[in-house]
């Protein structure tokens, strides 16, 4: 049954009334919505980004409310959203100053981007929202993006502010919110809060507090409108979502197709810490089932599996050969030429993992040169992550010298190897492939979940690249022991038909037997789509899946016996998989079929693999990884679990490292390295890699922190 609201709603789209507004006002509102329709426009707007603008002028002119949230899929053009709702707001309500909160530089310098006119992306190029003595509006817009304290000024005459939210919550001390305060700069404000979720909860409304007064209206925009803070945004719920079902059935976005091999059985080669003459010892390598370690791998070890020498490689050889699929379906252009050149994403969990990935890359069978890799993450040059953000740009116009050299640089790169520094904001239309080397996870508070990562990382290859009427694929590189499947079916990814192992092309075939067709929405099921449960209903979902926890990570409270149980004496440094070729319809299927020849699992190969890997480093060497590694793990684990991050927290984190060191290697905290033994010190940077590993799990970082104790 339709809803009172939804009636009105719908009447309104037919003949819109703004009853509300002047004479002159009036009919510049009506030009503006007749507008929309996209005549005028050098192609049109989807129909969610058409629907998300009208409903937010609806909500404010008819019913008087001028706060919401917009609940819009990655890659469904949130920027385009923004920028027509600032032409209706300068060109209706006379408001020209507007603030766009961001969570992070990316996003920062992607927002410059899109509202710089001399930018080739600039929003209003492609849709020219401003009209008749208004059309010339977007060539004098000022976008002025704070940096730092010193860029306060610039406020004054910019219309578009882009700031951070920290950058405002030094309170009245802040020179930004002080000029933004001033009522002869900022007059009027119309605020957009960009991937709104991740704005802490109390600063963000301590800002929004202060600046009340001459707030005309206020979006939130996201793409996850449940906060990593598990507080509500009190623009919740919202007032118009636009899911990932909805935009792959709409080819807004590109269609998810998942590969991983079958594996049948695995060589493990292990090395042990030898307590009594304080060595590492190289153990002979052995098979064993996977079924038999299966288990295992997913409760603990998971990603120092897949990321094990030999197990790299082969996943990286499948991602290669999606890869080149990828690129035989480029089309031409008039010089014979691809018209753009697919790249590949992977992501992994740690710096250290993604320098083996870097190495691997450039050996056999990939060789790769080193300017067609980039490694990006938070310890690497600010070059080279400048480069990251530069990659996405269409051209160099408009770019410092500097920034259009480093851009024509970016024109080599084929492979991007990240960590934790490619978030929302990071755009780049022609990745074509994700190869994962970490294991995401989810959580549960009452009858909602919050994920952690997965979504925004894998909405980082969603942007669409080909023209509307093609298909548009994204291939996923994943693991079995990731046990990933909740989050495909969260995200209503495809299942390529067959297991796609080392050396396999992806087939022709697999790829056209994915369906196109939209399901049919009956309209009484369209017409009853508020009294219902959102289409995602990611509890239902978690609740069937069998392998899969329904409640999700479970904090462990009493931390410490966990680590003291923790077996810290052996670990995997090379693991080479028998895989399987059997076709199988469902990941996670029972597989036993013929097996890659015996010659190509060489135990000698994994016993001389890792000879070598440990030469004696300087004691001093040795001390100052250990401290970097120690000192950088507290931000690196709550931003792995929560992307955002208090010193509170930080320095819980930091006591429980302190704690570690302390009851399971005797040495007195990070200052106390220094006057450590030798041998305890070479037995910590052995454990390292995995008491790590484990730290940063949710259930851990939330067992420190406190959640999982009883109230």
């Amino acid at each position: 049954m339709i809803t009172e609201e939804e009636l009105q709603w719908r009447l309104w789209t037919e003949t819109p009334q703004f009853p509300n507004l002047n004479d002159h006002q009036r009919l510049v509102a009506q030009r503006f919505f007749e507008r929309l329709s996209g005549q005028d426009f050098f192609k049109p707007l989807y129909r969610h980004q058409w629907e998300a603008i009208a409903r937010v002028i609806h909500n404010g002119e008819v019913r008087g409310k001028w706060e919401c949230l917009l609940d819009i899929v990655t890659g469904g053009g949130k920027t385009v959203i923004m920028a027509g709702l600032m032409s209706y707001f300068w060109q209706v309500r006379k408001c020209e100053k507007f603030l766009i909160l961001v969570p992070n530089t990316i996003v920062r310098e992607r927002v410059k981007d899109d509202f710089e006119f001399n930018n080739p992306a600039n929003a209003f190029k492609e849709f020219p929202f401003f009209f008749n003595s208004c059309s010339r509006v977007p060539e004098r817009l000022v976008c002025k993006v704070l940096r730092d304290g010193s860029d306060a000024s610039g406020i004054r005459d910019a219309h578009v502010i882009v700031a951070n939210i920290h950058q405002l919550y030094e309170g009245k001390g802040s020179p930004a919110l002080e000029v933004l305060l001033a009522d002869k700069v900022t007059p009027e404000l119309v605020i957009f809060n960009d991937e709104a979720h991740n704005a802490a909860a109390g600063e963000y409304r301590e800002v929004l507090k202060l600046l009340r007064r001459k707030t005309v209206a206020r979006i939130d925009l996201t793409a996850t409108p449940y906060r990593l803070d598990k507080q509500d945004l009190d623009t919740y719920p919202p007032l118009y979502e636009y899911h990932v079902q909805e935009a792959m059935r709409d080819g807004v976005v590109k269609q998810i197709v998942v590969t991983r091999p079958d594996i049948q059985s695995v060589k493990l080669q292990y090395e042990e810490w030898d307590e009594n003459n304080q060595v590492i010892r190289t153990l002979d390598a052995e098979e064993m089932p996977w079924e038999q370690i299966e288990s295992e791998l997913r409760r603990s070890g998971a990603v120092r599996f897949v990321t094990a020498d030999n197990a790299r490689r082969q996943q990286l050889q499948i991602a290669k050969s999606c890869l080149d699929y990828q690129k035989k379906c480029v089309p031409r252009g008039v010089d014979d030429k691809p018209q753009w050149e697919p790249l590949m994403l992977t992501v992994a969990l740690s710096q250290k993992d993604a320098f083996k990935i870097y190495e691997t890359l450039q050996k056999k069978p990939f060789g790769y040169k080193p300017e067609e890799l980039l490694l990006v993450h938070s310890k690497q040059e600010e070059l080279q992550n400048r480069k990251a953000f530069l990659l996405g740009r269409k051209g160099p116009e408009g770019l410092n010298k500097e920034d259009e050299e480093l851009w024509h640089e970016t024109r080599k790169v084929r492979v991007i190897i990240a960590v934790s520094m490619l978030r929302e904001g990071w755009d780049v239309r022609n990745i074509a492939i994700i190869c994962l080397f970490r294991k995401f996870s989810f959580q549960k508070k009452g009858d909602r979940t919050y994920t952690v990562y997965g979504p925004q990382i894998i909405g980082r290859g969603l942007r669409r690249i080909r023209q509307p009427n093609e298909r548009d694929f994204l291939f996923v590189i994943d693991h079995p022991a990731f046990n990933h499947d909740w989050l495909w079916e969260i995200l209503s990814a495809h299942k390529y038909a067959k297991p796609l192992n080392p050396g396999d092309a992806v087939e022709d075939s697999c790829i056209e037997d994915i369906p196109l067709e939209k399901p049919k929405i009956e309209e009484s099921e369209e017409a009853n789509k508020e009294d219902k449960k959102p289409e995602l209903d990611v509890e239902d979902i978690l609740n069937s899946l069998p392998s899969i926890d329904g409640k999700g990570v479970h904090p462990i409270a009493n931390w410490q016996k966990h680590f003291r149980e923790f077996p810290l004496a052996k670990k995997i440094s090379s693991a080479l998989q028998r895989i399987t070729n059997i076709k199988s319809q469902k990941l996670g299927g029972d597989t036993t079929a013929h097996v890659l020849p015996e010659e190509e699992i060489n135990i000698e190969e994994l016993n001389e693999s890792v000879a070598g890997q440990y030469k004696d480093k300087k004691r001093e060497d040795l001390i100052r990884e250990l401290q970097t590694d120690l000192l950088n793990e507290p931000h690196h684990a709550l931003m792995l679990c929560f992307k955002m991050e208090t010193a509170e927290e930080t320095l819980k984190l930091m006591q429980a490292l302190e704690w570690i060191l302390t009851e399971l290697f005797a040495i007195q905290g990070v200052s106390g390295l220094g006057e450590s033994p030798e041998a305890q010190l070479r037995k910590l940077h052995f454990s390292l890699p995995q008491i790590l590993d484990e730290f940063r799990k949710p259930e851990i970082v939330l067992g420190i922190l406190g959640e999982g104790s009883e109230k």
